[in-house]
């Protein structure tokens, strides 16, 4: 026979609900990011899709962006394209040693030769400004490049 303790235990894991993170005070979390593309000398096809991942030190994606995006021209900037932020939001504190990864997912052929800025906005009014100044480079072979934040 269980004890009376250990059956009330067991039916308030079962009655209660998982508790919500909530930040310590002090946490500046992301509320909002973009990422802009700097195109080199081989542009990215029409058709080709475009994935950025943005991961804290731990792994964990806090922001993220798939899609077609459109054909970019070589030596040209792309206009500020926004991430989606993840649930629950990542912190300020944990995006240092972290990474953002970009990937090509091309029908077909595609090389693409460019540098990107990343702006990542926190809740404290700070914005984490990442920019890949050395050259990237993708291709239907090579489809990643992945850059840390530091």
């Amino acid at each position: 026979m269980a004890f009376p303790i250990m059956k009330l235990a067991a039916a308030l894991m079962f009655a209660c609900p998982s508790p919500v993170p909530v930040a310590p005070a002090g946490t500046a979390l992301l509320q909002s990011g973009e990422v802009r593309f700097h195109t080199i000398n081989e542009a990215k096809d029409g058709d080709t899709i475009v994935t950025v991942t943005v991961r804290d030190r731990r792994g964990q994606t806090i922001a993220l962006l798939t899609g077609v995006l459109g054909q970019w021209a070589e030596d040209a900037w792309s206009a500020h394209i926004p991430l989606n932020v993840t649930n629950p939001p990542g912190d300020l504190g944990r995006l240092w040693g972290g990474t953002i990864n970009v990937r090509i997912d091309p029908k077909g052929n595609d090389s693409w030769a460019f540098t990107f800025h990343t702006y990542l906005h926190f809740s404290d009014g700070q914005t984490a400004d990442v920019y890949q100044r050395q050259l990237a480079g993708v291709t239907e072979d090579r489809r990643d490049w992945t850059t840390i934040i530091r």
